[in-house]
């Protein structure tokens, strides 16, 4: 295209522009009825090469009126073409190299990005998280490379193993209450005589229910801070790596032991359950005590 005179041009002849509804494959040229008017059977298709082998097919607009004057069909001779802003955009594209001409169906198409990284590794935090991992990245169109199956097998085997825990667990909280119980009878049965002083002194059915009732609790919160410590030097002691000159301990597994808050909580709160429902009995026992019965009875214990 001229470089100082197509904004003449345009302006001479303000009908080769084009609106926004305008089709992307429409041309109109300044001497369009001197050049193709003598192939009449050719006139309303033109092509616009892109390299040697594609071309793109154009339709020509004959709408544009002739020239009127000689001078401005000589000066039409520069083969001015206007086309929409959109073909220019493909064409600048095409030219850059983010786009391709499919010649079947006469579109551009976009051309495929080389991914800048092919091949990814990522890690889950634990093996329990790798199928929504792999779920997640697949919806994403990832292609993902995991023992999917596998793990699969190893939670369903997980949940046979954590039913079981459950069962282990509720004995021992059953058995935890019952020892407590029978213990907090036998204290109390030999401190009878106290109690029943206690009660002569002016302490009330509910205060001597309440007072056994917090003993239990700081036997429970001692047995907390006990189960802690030895959970948490348990793990310690998993995930310690022997020294190599420490021969003897090489049959020693190594494993990641991951300890949640939740964990923690839970144990906790089930050595204070145990021995406040443990104490339950004891304590309304003592409370039902009669002060006098008491103290007699205690003094021949």
């Amino acid at each position: 295209m001229p470089k100082r005179t197509w904004l003449r041009e345009y302006f001479q002849q303000p009908e080769l522009a084009f609106d926004y509804e305008a089709s992307p494959h429409l041309v109109r040229q300044a001497n369009l009825r001197a050049k193709i008017e003598p192939h009449a059977a050719t006139q309303n298709f033109s092509t616009w090469p892109l390299n040697k082998t594609q071309s793109v097919a154009l339709k020509v607009d004959n709408t544009v009126p002739p020239l009127k004057d000689a001078a401005a069909a000589a000066h039409t001779e520069r083969h001015i073409a206007v086309v929409p802003a959109t073909m220019t955009s493909w064409l600048a594209a095409h030219a850059a190299g983010t786009v391709d001409f499919d010649a079947a169906v006469q579109l551009f198409v976009p051309l495929p990005q080389p991914p800048v990284y092919d091949r990814a590794r990522l890690y889950a935090r634990t093996i329990d998280n790798v199928p929504e991992v792999v779920q997640a990245l697949s919806q994403k169109q990832f292609a993902v490379m995991s023992e999917t199956g596998r793990i699969s097998e190893i939670q369903r085997q997980d949940v046979s193993l954590q039913l079981l825990v459950l069962v282990v667990g509720a004995g021992v909280f059953l058995f935890g209450v019952i020892t407590v119980v029978s213990v907090l009878i036998d204290s109390t049965d030999r401190k009878r005589g106290t109690i029943g002083i206690l009660r002569v002194m002016g302490m009330s059915r509910g205060g001597i229910f309440i007072s056994i009732l917090m003993r239990a609790a700081a036997i429970g919160f001692f047995a907390a801070a006990a189960s802690v410590a030895c959970g948490w030097g348990l793990a310690k002691g998993m995930e310690w790596v022997p020294p190599t000159h420490i021969w003897w301990l090489h049959w020693k597994p190594i494993m990641n032991v991951d300890l949640y808050p939740a964990d923690w909580t839970i144990v906790a709160a089930g050595s204070l359950l145990c021995c406040c429902f443990g104490a339950l009995l004891p304590a309304w026992r003592a409370s039902r005590l009669d002060p006098f019965d008491a103290i007699v009875e205690g003094r021949f214990r």
